[in-house]
């Protein structure tokens, strides 16, 4: 069976490329989740004490002035329906390495 195949990648390391990419659509990003167990509605709608050691893969799917919107793999019953809003910046090491994709 075919299965979706990628056509190319294009590599960022600066919160530059990422905001750059992001005003095209979503981009593959990896963060620092060490402290994101204490992530839950009722604790910090921004996340944003956390280091810059990355550790996971996440999906940056919009930014405002002040906060990203990640969309986290774990489970739609995790954070806020799957998502978590994060402090705007290099914050969690969001921008050490992010990644878009082309499909073919």
């Amino acid at each position: 069976k075919e299965g979706v195949k990628i056509a190319s990648y294009k590599k960022g390391t600066k919160i530059g490329s990422l905001l750059e990419e992001l005003a095209r659509g979503p981009v593959i990003a990896t963060v620092d989740t060490r402290n994101w167990h204490q992530y839950n509605e009722d604790y910090d709608r921004k996340m944003s004490n956390c280091g810059k050691r990355v550790d996971h893969h996440v999906l940056v799917v919009a930014k405002t002035l002040e906060e990203f919107t990640i969309r986290n793999s774990k489970s739609r019953r995790w954070g806020h329906k799957g998502y978590l809003t994060m402090q705007a910046g290099a914050t969690c090491g969001v921008s050490k390495a992010t990644y878009v994709i082309s499909l073919k």
